[in-house]
């Protein structure tokens, strides 16, 4: 497939932003827009050239480390010595997920050592509808905290009771007067403002 056709196909893939916008057109934010993004630019060049170069730094010292290591024992780090520095690289007891569907397979490269080797692994994630709806999540709490007793709720769970600003908030916070804005802000309540490059 030509980059033309590819091009063509990601763009109909991507959802349309139907957003409203309004347009600040005062000679101050024009400038401000452009040191920013001018910046933003060299920021985002500057982080996938070193990503490149730390991807590029593992593949050589991997093979290497992995010989010391069989030969001595492990060690976590290794330190590079440049002329603007030192870089180190550390070999985490981290892994990527892998998935459970993938343990036959496991089991057939890495054999009868499979059961020393790896573990289950289970992780728990509140699905966002029920997350975002604050009688429901009371609820899913409320139901395991009483089926596991509380203490056992308190050792295995860490839950956060916040505040969220509701749509309606955001639309009648465009009345409120300075000295109530200024209050609410006094009290925590922050509106994300994220600053992004425009299509």
């Amino acid at each position: 497939m030509n980059k033309a056709t590819q091009e063509l196909l990601d763009a109909a893939s991507k959802k349309s932003d139907k957003k409203e916008m309004l347009i600040y057109d005062q000679e101050d934010g024009a400038a401000l827009a452009d040191d920013w993004l001018r910046t933003k630019g060299r920021l985002d060049v500057a982080k996938e050239r070193a990503d490149k170069l730390a991807s590029s730094i593992i593949d050589l010292v991997q093979p290497w480390y992995m010989a010391q290591c069989r030969a001595a024992g492990r060690v976590p780090s290794v330190i590079i010595q440049g002329l603007a520095g030192n870089a180190r690289v550390t070999f985490q007891e981290a892994y990527a997920k892998i998935k459970a569907d993938k343990e036959d397979e496991l089991r057939d490269i890495v054999g009868e050592d499979f059961d020393q080797l790896f573990r289950a692994g289970y992780s728990m994630k509140i699905r966002k509808h029920v997350a975002e709806d604050p009688k429901a999540l009371q609820a899913i709490i409320t139901i395991l905290a009483k089926a596991m007793g509380q203490e056992k709720f308190v050792e295995a769970f860490e839950v956060e009771q916040t505040l969220v600003p509701l749509p309606e908030f955001t639309s009648q916070a465009l009345g409120f007067n300075s000295q109530l804005a200024e209050e609410l802000a006094d009290a925590g309540v922050h509106q994300t403002v994220v600053v992004a490059r425009c299509p």
